[in-house]
């Protein structure tokens, strides 16, 4: 692991993690965006059962075992001092119209981050040997949000897995090109309302977020696909958990442009076996799916 800062972002650096058999060949990236008052440190635990950063189960863990490089960058601090400092957020917009600026400081201060990530895989892959063709990027809450911006407008990005976050960056601003989209969601959660909403957890910031349904059927429009969809149930943890995980995949999708909705019925705000969250008003952590492993998967298949 080896942090580095970028020159015209020096309060915003980014920790890369290689996998312990790199040889020097070129790998894909996976960029891994922390929620919303968040760090780097918080990016790569949000995935970890019981937060435990050495955990197998955690994606890091489970991207530098199938040969990603992993990338976990810092948001826009909050402010100075060591407390501020840590609390960052980046800008996932909105902003106009009614539509809440997302979130916090990184939004109100109006962040280029398409300018911040593009210095960064560039930055990167003077260091290692990163695929510029082969990026991918997954985030919770604020930064499944970014994760929807940068699919948007960065076109090394293949591909993205969001939890908890829609696409708010098209609500107020030109979303083009064609990805592959994984949305993770829970229908009970309060912080990123399933049918959108004015309804938040700790982003002050007012204003409406957008509906999953709305985020899926955008995608689905720019990628060509069909706006039917086909629903499988992937798990059902049962009675102890509460949870079951649908899948509704698009149809008639191009090949490499898939729309994927991983809709987890009662679940929160939260990484499905992933950590427990800091506020316990975020609801349920859902153990009947891997987010991790399904996502993975999701990815090595583009």
């Amino acid at each position: 692991m080896s942090v580095r800062t970028l020159g015209t972002f020096t309060n915003r650096p980014y920790e890369v993690h290689v996998p312990a058999s790199y040889d020097g060949g070129v790998l894909p990236v996976l960029l891994m965006l922390h929620g919303g008052g968040g760090n780097r440190e918080n990016g790569w635990e949000m995935s970890c059962p019981g937060a435990d950063g050495g955990s197998p189960e955690c994606l890091g863990n489970l991207a530098l075992a199938e040969g990603f490089i992993v990338v976990t960058p810092d948001g826009t601090p909050s402010g100075t001092g060591p407390l501020l400092s840590r609390l960052r957020t980046w800008n996932a917009g909105g902003g106009d119209g009614g539509w809440q600026c997302v979130s916090g400081r990184g939004c109100l201060d109006g962040v280029n981050e398409a300018a911040y990530f593009t210095l960064l895989l560039a930055d990167l892959r003077s260091v290692v040997s990163a695929d510029p063709q082969r990026v991918f990027a997954t985030g919770l809450s604020n930064g499944a949000a970014l994760s929807h911006r940068l699919a948007c407008q960065l076109p090394s990005v293949r591909a993205i897995a969001s939890v908890a976050g829609g696409n708010q960056f098209s609500t107020t601003e030109a979303c083009s090109g064609q990805k592959a989209i994984l949305e993770i969601h829970g229908t009970g959660d309060p912080c990123w309302n399933f049918d959108g909403g004015s309804e938040s957890c700790a982003d002050s910031n007012p204003g409406i977020k957008i509906a999953v349904a709305d985020t899926m059927a955008g995608w689905a429009s720019r990628n060509g696909c069909q706006q039917t969809r086909v629903t499988r149930q992937l798990s059902d943890a049962g009675a102890s958990d509460l949870t079951t995980a649908l899948e509704h995949s698009w149809s008639g999708c191009p090949a490499g442009k898939e729309v994927v909705l991983l809709e987890i019925v009662n679940g929160g705000h939260t990484w499905p076996r992933g950590a427990e969250p800091r506020m316990s008003s975020s609801g349920v952590v859902s153990q009947g799916i891997s987010a991790s492993r399904y996502m993975l998967d999701f990815f090595k298949a583009h």
